[in-house]
Order: structure tokens, then C-alpha cells, then sequence
């Protein structure tokens, strides 16, 4: 290949080596082609619209907008901004009026288009917006609940509380201790009087302005043993409500659980694996070791026909610390494991193994 005066060679890479040419269009076969197919080819890499106003490097002749180009080399670092070429100044450009022609025959409606697309993005604008507001909204309703919902709960318990203070203040009016011996009241306060069994003149006084005539024989209105009865089924009563709601939370949340292989079955059974499960928090540790007990019969079942169904029984550890491990008892809730043992913000890690059979 010469070039004015000097010839030069020209290496082809193994693509131009082996690539078969196109053939030569020499009659009147015409291919359509979409406009949205040659939009990229038209559109300014900085601004990704369609080019106005096309200025073009002329050192690599990539194409972009004035006011695209000219405040990028003036603000950056001289170069073009597609395959970094040095441009020194906007000397480095010339205006290309053939390309803006050709983007005016390609889409004369050019201002439709921009209007279009002001549009396309006001839409996605609103879109975010209002599915934030939505999702606000919900929120804060959800807040509101939750809020009622303790909110009843607390006044339920406030409830309990003040029917279990009654008796108590009812007694102190009456003068009547919880062990048994007399309380002298003066100006609503209990004080222990200084001859036990008889009631100082204030309490009388005080009795007589309430209208209560003081009960002949010595004995005071209310038995300690009823009051405290009465007191002790209040706070069982609130104890059982206390243990239905724990229940009811372990019911309705789910522990995810990855079962490992102790290393000790590792070296025993090779067919061990990773197992990764979702259960209720309310299961027990023997009905996990019942599951995995029945998915390896299964899966032995289905290498070999001629295995024995029954499976020994698993047993479950958890890692107390590396290389440590405490076994679970079967009666033991997962809910109770994940709040004595674990404490990391990931699934609940158990360790199973179980004794092969020797022949």
C-alpha cells in the first residue's frame, strides 16, 4: 500500500483475514430499516438525545452537540469523552451541517419527538412519587393499628391492675391488714397502731364520718385469705395471658435453619449434606431430627431399593464455640434455641449426626 511517495504495510488481524466480504449491491434491492434501529448511531453520547447542532472531532470524528461538547472541554480534561482522545481546545472541532441534514430527513418531526419525551419523563417522575406517597400512606396506617392494638392491650392490663388495687385500698379504709393484725388510718395513710388488737380514736372518728359503724366482736370486714386469693388469681390469670401471646408469636413467625453435618458424620457418611430449611418457631428439635431422618431414608430409597427403610435416629447440636458443641434436647422449641444460643443476624445454624449401623 503506497501512500504520497511511501509505501507502507498494512497488518489485517485474524478477523480480516477470515471474514468472507459482502457482496455488492448492484441492482435496485432495497432494505428497511427502522429509525429507532439508527437512533444510536445519531444520538450525542453526553446528553443521549438526538445530536443538534453536530460538532465533530477531527482527530477520531465522533460527533457530538455544541453545547454538549464545548462546556465539557472546558470543564474536563481535554479529551473526547468516547475514546479519550486528546483534544486540546474547541479548535479541535468542526461543524458537520451533512449530519444534521441527515438527522432532519430521518425525523423531520424532531420537535414532536422532543416533546415526547419530556413527557415519557414527567410519567416516570410522577410514577416514583405517587408509589411513594402510596407506600407512606400504608405505612403510617399500619403504625396506626399496631398503635390501637397496644394500645387496647395496655388499657386491658390497667383494667386487671385496678381490680386488683381495689381490695387492697378497700381494706386500708377499713382497717384491716393483709397479715392478719389491725391498720390504723389518719388523713388516707395506714399506720401500724401502738397496742395491737384495738383501733386508735382517729380510725374510729374516721369510720364514723364514712358511715361505717366499727363491727362488734373485733373481726374486720374482709378475710387476707380471700384478698390474697383473689390477688394470686390475677396474677395467674395475667401470666397465662402473657404465655398465649408468646405462643401466638412463635405460631405465626417462621426460623430459617441450615442443618450441617457434624464433622464427625463427615467422616463417617460422605453422602452428608448441606440442608437449608424454613420452619415454625414453635417446632420442637425431635420433630427437625424426624424430618431429616425420613428425607435420608427417602433418598437412600431412591440410590438403592435394597436399603432398609428405617433410618437411626438423628441428633441436633449447635455450635456453643468453634469446635464445642451442645446437644439439644428433642423437647426443646427452636424459638427457645434461637434466643439461648444464637445471636447473629442470620440463619440458625445446626449441627446433625446419628450412628451407623455396623455389621
Amino acid at each position: 500500500m503506497s501512500s504520497s511517495g511511501r509505501e507502507t504495510s498494512w497488518e489485517l488481524s485474524l478477523y480480516e483475514l477470515n471474514r468472507t466480504p459482502q457482496e455488492l449491491i448492484t441492482d435496485s434491492t432495497e432494505i428497511a430499516v427502522s429509525p429507532s434501529s439508527l437512533e444510536e448511531h445519531f444520538r450525542c453520547a453526553i446528553c443521549l438525545d438526538l445530536t443538534k447542532n453536530t460538532m465533530a472531532s477531527m482527530v477520531c470524528l465522533h460527533r457530538f452537540c455544541q453545547e454538549c461538547i464545548v462546556p465539557a472541554l472546558r470543564r474536563g480534561n481535554k479529551q473526547c469523552p468516547i475514546c479519550r482522545t486528546k483534544l486540546a481546545t474547541k479548535r479541535s472541532l468542526r461543524p458537520d451541517p451533512n449530519f444534521d441534514s441527515l438527522i432532519e430527513k430521518l425525523y423531520p418531526s424532531g420537535g414532536e419527538n422532543e416533546a415526547h419525551q419530556e413527557q415519557l419523563v414527567s410519567n416516570a417522575n410522577r410514577q416514583p412519587s405517587q408509589a411513594l406517597a402510596h407506600s407512606v400512606e400504608e405505612g403510617m396506617s399500619t403504625q396506626a393499628l399496631n398503635r390501637g392494638q397496644r394500645v387496647r392491650k395496655h388499657g386491658g392490663g390497667e383494667d386487671d391492675g385496678g381490680s386488683g388495687s381495689t381490695a387492697p385500698s378497700s381494706t386500708a379504709a377499713h382497717g384491716v391488714r393483709l397479715d392478719g393484725g389491725p391498720a390504723a388510718v389518719h388523713g388516707g395513710e395506714a399506720s401500724a397502731p401502738s397496742t395491737p388488737g384495738a383501733l386508735s380514736a382517729p380510725t374510729a372518728n374516721s369510720t364514723a364520718e364514712r358511715g361505717h359503724a366499727p363491727p362488734a366482736g373485733g373481726g374486720g370486714p374482709l378475710r387476707p385469705k380471700t384478698l390474697q386469693n383473689s390477688t394470686v388469681a390475677t396474677e395467674s390469670t395475667g401470666g397465662e395471658t402473657e404465655e398465649t401471646d408468646a405462643k401466638e408469636t412463635a405460631l405465626n413467625s417462621e426460623i430459617e435453619l441450615v442443618l450441617k453435618p457434624q464433622p464427625q458424620m463427615m467422616r463417617e457418611d460422605s453422602s452428608a449434606q448441606v440442608r437449608y430449611i424454613k420452619i415454625t418457631a414453635n417446632a420442637k428439635v425431635a420433630h427437625v431430627s424426624t424430618y431429616l431422618a425420613i428425607r435420608l431414608a427417602l433418598e437412600k430409597l431412591e440410590r438403592d431399593v435394597s436399603v432398609p427403610r428405617s433410618v437411626a435416629p438423628f441428633s441436633l447440636s449447635i455450635a456453643v464455640t468453634p469446635g464445642q458443641f451442645a446437644l439439644l434436647p428433642g423437647s426443646m422449641t427452636l424459638d427457645k434455641v434461637n434466643k439461648k444460643f444464637w445471636t447473629l443476624n442470620k440463619p440458625l445454624e445446626l449441627y446433625y449426626w446419628h450412628h451407623l449401623r455396623r455389621n
